[in-house]
């Protein structure tokens, strides 16, 4: 399992934008087919559709949600 670990120089500007590719796969982020991007605290986060839905899945499974009680 590989994690991402970042140092964050806040002396540059970039360092708290959102990049283009996917925090977890680094596979190509495109908003028009599901990616999000957005930040942890000031962490800056982009998921790809893939990774973006596998983590709302997972969340719900240990939530304990069911397709039913989603509706």
């Amino acid at each position: 399992m590989r994690l991402n670990l970042w140092r964050i120089n806040l002396s540059n500007s970039d360092a708290l934008t959102p990049k283009d590719t996917c925090s977890i796969c680094d596979s190509d982020y495109d908003e028009e087919c599901g990616g999000v991007q957005g930040y942890f605290g000031i962490i800056p986060i982009t998921f790809c559709e893939w990774c973006y839905s596998s983590i709302i899945d997972m969340a719900k499974y240990h939530m304990g949600l069911t397709e039913e009680e989603e509706e």
